[in-house]
């Protein structure tokens, strides 16, 4: 049986997979908390293991495409300038 440690490593392992540092880099600061959420969500009903490759792709499609459309890009990046 893996340790507590040894499942998040395996998990952040696959969380590499799927989004590239300068992908992560990239997301807004809401969009980090709508990540984080969907991966804690997930491992808390399911465990660690349930965070597999298939779903980070899913998370990852709903937090850049369906849930932060082009006009909350164009407004967080008007603040930023």
């Amino acid at each position: 049986m893996k340790t507590e440690q040894q499942q998040l490593n395996a998990m952040y392992a696959r969380v590499r997979q799927v989004f590239s540092q300068d992908e992560f880099d990239s997301l807004a600061p809401q969009q980090r908390m709508l990540l984080d959420n969907a991966i804690l969500r997930a491992a808390n009903k399911q465990g660690l293991e349930a965070v597999t490759v298939d779903r980070l792709e899913g998370i990852k499609e709903l937090v850049t495409h369906h849930l932060w459309s082009d006009a909350h890009e164009e407004a967080f990046t008007k603040n930023d300038s």
